[in-house]
């Protein structure tokens, strides 16, 4: 916050305009809700622990399935806002998951189940139901997927801890690593915070790239063009 009140002021002494200004820092408060999530989750995860302990993955499931019910009516229905209610519901189900993988409960068989369901899932819901292909909030592309959260989310996560459970024995081998282990303490450390700020990085980057004269954005993302400066040796984007 501190930045965006000095950078709001100093923006036009390098030549940004308001439009720069106002995109940029409006996206980059936008982490900023996920603080909110995270303390309520952190405050619920003695009853999520305890809610695991007795019923384990039911858990997830009804999670699963009350996510898709608060879609099912704010979509169909005149009630549109019924649908924040998955900002608790698809958050909280998610972090099912990750007692599920402290717990062990994430066998092989169990992971690569849980990969094929919320592969299923996602393949069902975006297109062919109008969901959107992008997991973060982008307008006029379907169904937004993350305001509010929708089940999609919690598909995702199950397709995302089947793979990292797959893996598992890999990861924990490549771990071993003293400089793997360094590295992947160092920023699990800091994940909130690299969070947090990785969309200014992205209003710099961008900021740097206009005063470089638009270099490596004027190519739309949806053109072979702009797929093909990517390898390029020597490419200025």
């Amino acid at each position: 916050m501190l930045f965006w009140a000095i950078a709001a002021g100093g923006a036009a002494s390098v030549g940004l305009g308001r439009d720069w200004l106002g995109e940029a820092s409006r996206a980059a408060l936008v982490p900023t809700w996920f603080l909110a999530v995270y303390l309520v989750v952190a405050a619920l995860a003695p009853l999520a622990v305890a809610g695991w302990r007795r019923w384990g993955w039911a858990t997830v499931a009804v999670g699963l399935a009350g996510a898709g019910l608060v879609d099912l009516t704010s979509l169909t229905t005149a009630w549109e806002g019924f649908g924040w209610l998955n900002v608790l519901v698809v958050w909280v189900t998610v972090h099912q998951l990750g007692i599920a993988w402290q717990a062990r409960r994430l066998t092989p068989s169990v992971a690569g189940a849980i990969t094929v369901v919320g592969l299923a899932g996602l393949l069902i819901l975006v297109g062919p139901e109008g969901y959107a292909v992008s997991m973060v909030g982008v307008d006029g592309f379907g169904i937004d997927n993350t305001n509010p959260p929708r089940v999609t989310l919690v598909l995702l996560g199950l397709v995302q801890a089947g793979v990292t459970g797959l893996l598992r024995h890999r990861l924990a081998g490549l771990v071993q690593r003293p400089a793997v282990r360094s590295a992947s303490l160092l920023v699990n450390a800091h994940l909130m915070t690299i969070y947090l700020w990785h969309l200014t990085a992205l209003g710099l980057t961008t900021a740097v790239c206009l005063w470089a004269g638009g270099v490596g954005l004027r190519a739309r993302p949806d053109t072979a063009a702009r797929w093909w400066s990517r390898p390029r040796r020597g490419s200025p984007s």
